[in-house]
């Protein structure tokens, strides 16, 4: 038998391939900006965020901080790929029908309506009361990084 000297990278080309490994990348960063966030390096942290990208083309010019190139771009594209998912699951796969989807569907709003009322509870009134989107709109990222998580096994 011959002995293989070096890496071998189709192990890594194998684990880059798993759907699994979205939620492997999305916990390891989540922990890791606690981590540093709450570290001597919050400040660095913070500033790092609103630091300032643009893009000039001529006369035409858009600049905005790395956050807002997340939010506007980079999250229309993720919820643009998690909707049609949805759809292709709603009009050919496992929740086509309305049996099947029910259960889902309830969970969905139940996703939305109890962080919604939760917020509320703590932040009945004021500037911080418009803030419920918040809790609603990530609850979709870490339940789909959860469930790639599960097909890990």
């Amino acid at each position: 038998m011959e002995e293989k000297s070096g890496f071998d990278l189709s192990v890594v080309k194998d684990f880059i391939n798993k759907e699994s490994l979205s939620g492997i990348v999305l916990f390891i960063a989540t922990v890791a900006a606690i981590l540093v966030a709450n570290s001597s390096l919050g400040q660095a942290y913070l500033d790092f965020w609103n630091l300032n990208l643009g893009i000039s083309l001529g006369e035409f010019n858009i600049s905005m901080t790395l956050t807002y190139w997340i939010d506007d771009a980079l999250m229309v594209l993720f919820f643009l790929m998690a909707g049609l998912e949805i759809k292709r699951e709603l009009l050919y796969g496992e929740l086509s029908s309305l049996k099947k989807a029910s259960l889902p569907i309830f969970a969905t709003l139940g996703g939305m309506i109890v962080p919604a009322f939760i917020y509320f509870i703590f932040n009945t009134s004021g500037e911080e009361s418009n803030g419920f989107g918040i809790p609603m709109a990530t609850d979709i990222a870490f339940a789909l990084g959860v469930l790639m998580l599960y097909h890990l096994k």
